[in-house]
């Protein structure tokens, strides 16, 4: 026997998005939640109800044809397992890469728990699984397929006035199918949430990133609220309750009563006795306070939602949804204004002096003093309370139901902010001011970077703790003191103020030009020696992740040809983008162009700018990782010097006598001091090189572009720094950002020692991949 604080849970799928799944087949997402208390002991929050958006017709027969999504692509309808209290979400066929269904599922989660401190912050959870059954190749199911599934039914649509025994035989095929699909789905992917302040109030935006071998995501909003109190005679759960049959319940029910009788009778004489000695003040801030704060935060939410989602067509069509609610009604005999009187007056006495003061507020208010008069008053307000929030409550829920589509926009939008100021733990800003963007290398700032990345490790988990979501992702592999931590050097050009004669020129080439544009951003992404398309899948799948309207293209062209011409190879390049944008994008619908090269295909892609001056007032970003832009000829690394020598003289590689500038005997005539003079670099609004000092396949002040001390020292030296110079005074954006990255490395091998293993982890640590995508994300917009 006790008091229960009852906690509604809401999930709102609206979308799924395939990005690069593996299989074609049948898609469905499976939600459970639930409380952990000990270590292995869960409570799971029972799903009740089912519903979806509302439509702006009255009837069916005014719904346009035309819908985004066909109707094959929809299998089975949203469901709840009471079993393994779950909920599944609308069946799918997947066909295609980046194709989008929209699923517009609500269910209703209920859960409930002690009331009072002990049940104030539950340790709760979130369980989502990619469900995946093959329908394509299951020879049970011949018609399980979204196409199949169609033509049935117009079959028995056909036939629905002429045999009703064809219709039943029809439905129950269908079911059959449903089970099957159900039971033979196999769980592709999970992940895990954790829950933090439910009982407060939950309102946000969770994006169910699936980041394994199916890169996948669902757009999700989650909500929860503290609706009411209950007394449980029988303190059974409703999701634990659900697992037995009808004809069980009752004698179950009887079970319970007749243990808990004799508990229920002492409980109740000794209450009597300890009637005198109630402390009101407690039990009202614990029945009555929380659910008025609980219904401000919903109110103020409400109206913020109202004015920035809902337009005013919608207020017209929805006008019966969308009556305002009112402001919390509360009983004359107890007001906020009351007890806040009595309780600042009483501020400096003892806890018992508070509570008798209290006590004689509420002894006046009631006009009574008995105690079970004045406790069932305070329950009464509650429950006076209790039943404008629910109504509150599904006003609310109305919303999402309106306008899903913004809604889910201001949500995502918040959401992004917060994770774009939680990545700042991870970077270390430094701001130069430079005329013309030449630098010299300085190793004692390498070190110095280094030392401070060792000291902020440990304090990683601290800071991040600060900028939890209250539905935070639970990764099992990346510890936060693990992550890549970035060191941005912000390089900005000495510029005249802003005034009344040049403002004009300000706004024609400021940042409005980087914000506002017509047409696809088509992103190009270039691998690096002797690799292939597949490398750069990890950094396009969460650039397509975060810029859903933007078209990619992984070069394929070079796969079998990185130890050939660098210059052939910006060749094959361009005329591989060239093809490209002819067939998918050409004209006004190309908007922007992007470039990002690993390792070589850095270079490559300089070597292949010169060919593509016609797509000149496109281009918006380079973008280079690990890219030795000035080659070899200072690597400090003997054994990386080494093994490159003896890939030049074994495979006879040009790419790398053109990269260690020995093409030629006059340095002036190499490749890479050729390249350093011809045009393209100066195309781009942004230009960002990132480098690491761990990583000695591509030397560090090569991949910054930068001058070094050593170069000049001899006759070589000098051209080697007019490189730097001539590739940088090429720049005609105000800003130059170069990005190193330290990285954790735990294992201690030959891919450490000659720093193979940094160079490999620009491709393949996500931390880094997302920082880069997310934080930067004013280069890929």
């Amino acid at each position: 026997m006790s008091v229960r604080s009852i906690v509604d849970l809401v999930v709102h799928v609206q979308n799924f998005r395939n990005i690069d799944l593996f299989y074609q087949g049948l898609y469905f997402l499976k939600f459970t939640i639930y409380q952990l208390k000990g270590k292995d002991q869960k409570i799971y929050a029972h799903p009740y109800n089912i519903t979806e958006n509302y439509k702006p017709y009255s009837n069916d027969f005014q719904q346009p044809k035309g819908q985004k999504f066909n109707d094959s692509q929809l299998f089975r309808p949203a469901g709840i397992i009471d079993q393994t209290s779950s909920f599944y979400s609308k069946s799918f066929f997947i066909k295609f890469c980046e194709e989008e269904v929209e699923l517009n599922d609500f269910c209703h989660f209920r859960i409930e728990f002690d009331a009072g401190k002990q049940g104030e912050n539950p340790e709760m959870y979130m369980e989502v699984e990619l469900m995946f059954f093959d329908c394509m190749n299951n020879s049970n199911n011949k018609n399980t397929s979204g196409q199949g599934g169609k033509d049935g039914q117009k079959d028995s649509n056909k036939n629905e006035n002429k045999d009703n025994n064809t219709n039943n035989t029809t439905n129950s095929n269908k079911s059959k199918e449903e089970c099957c699909l159900f039971n033979e789905s196999k769980s592709l992917s999970t992940i895990k949430y954790k829950l933090n302040d439910v009982t407060e109030g939950i309102h946000e935006f969770v994006p169910l990133l699936f980041e394994e071998a199916n890169f996948c995501v669902a757009n999700v909003i989650f909500h929860s609220i503290r609706l009411d109190y209950r007394f449980r005679v029988i303190p059974i759960q409703i999701s634990e309750f659900a697992k037995y049959k009808p004809e069980e319940r009752l004698a179950l029910m009887d079970i319970q009563k007749n243990q808990s009788a004799s508990k229920t009778i002492s409980i109740y004489e000794s209450t009597q006795k300890q009637l005198g000695n109630i402390d009101y003040e407690g039990m009202y801030n614990t029945f009555v306070e929380s659910l008025k704060k609980t219904y401000s935060k919903l109110y103020n939410h409400y109206n913020k939602m109202n004015s920035r989602c809902i337009l005013d067509k919608q207020k017209k069509t929805f006008k019966k949804y969308l009556q305002p609610p009112s402001k919390l009604i509360t009983p004359e005999y107890v007001t906020n204004e009351n007890v806040r009187e009595y309780s600042q007056s009483n501020n400096q006495n003892g806890k018992q002096n508070q509570n008798k003061d209290f006590n004689t507020v509420l002894q006046e208010r009631f006009k009574s003093r008995d105690p079970e008069t004045i406790t069932h008053s305070i329950l009464n307000e509650a429950n006076l309370i209790s039943g404008q929030l629910f109504q509150l409550w599904h006003k609310y829920l109305d919303l999402y139901k309106i306008s899903p589509l913004y809604c889910l926009a201001l949500l995502k939008f918040e959401y992004q902010q917060k994770i774009k100021d939680r990545l700042q733990i991870f970077i270390v800003k430094q701001k130069i001011n430079n005329q013309d963007f030449k630098k010299i290398h300085e190793q004692s700032k390498v070190e110095q970077n280094e030392k401070v990345a060792y000291k902020m490790r440990p304090t990683l988990p601290i800071l991040e703790s600060k900028f939890l979501n209250k539905v935070e992702p639970i990764y099992s592999i990346f510890k936060t003191e693990h992550n890549p931590i970035i060191f941005e050097e912000l390089i900005v050009k000495d510029v005249k103020e802003k005034n009344e004669e040049n403002i004009i020129e300000y706004e024609l080439n400021g940042e409005s030009e980087n914000i506002y544009y017509k047409g696809i951003h088509l992103f190009v992404l270039v691998h690096g020696f002797q690799g292939n398309a597949y490398d750069m899948k990890m950094l396009k799948n969460y650039l397509n992740y975060m810029h859903p309207e933007a078209m990619f293209l992984c070069s394929v062209y070079n796969e079998d040809n990185t130890e050939g011409d660098i210059d052939e190879m910006g060749k094959n390049l361009a005329n591989e983008i060239q093809t490209f944008i002819a067939d998918n994008c050409s004209g006004e619908n190309l908007g922007r162009i992007s470039l990002i090269g690993f390792s070589l295909g850095g270079v490559i892609i300089r070597s292949a700018l010169p060919m593509l001056e016609e797509y000149s007032e496109k281009m918006y970003t380079f973008m280079s990782l690990s890219s030795p832009h000035l080659g070899f000829m200072y690597n400090p690394n003997k054994i990386i010097e080494a093994g490159i020598w003896i890939l030049k003289r074994w495979k006879k590689s040009t790419s790398l006598q053109q990269l260690t500038m020995a093409d030629s005997k006059d340095i002036e005539n190499t490749f890479l001091y050729r390249l350093s003079k011809a045009k393209g670099l100066g195309w781009f609004k942004n230009v960002c090189l990132v480098s690491s000092y761990q990583d000695s396949y591509a030397p560090f002040d090569s991949a910054r572009i930068e001058m070094t001390k050593e170069a000049m020292k001899d006759a070589k030296g000098k051209l080697y720094n007019e490189m730097t110079q001539n590739i940088l005074s090429q720049l005609s954006t105000n800003s130059l950002h170069r990005l190193d990255v330290h990285f954790h490395i735990q294992e201690k091998n030959i891919d450490t020692l000659i720093g193979r293993a940094a160079h490999i982890q620009f491709l393949e640590c996500q931390p880094l991949i997302r920082i880069l995508v997310q934080n930067y994300d004013t280069f890929f917009r």
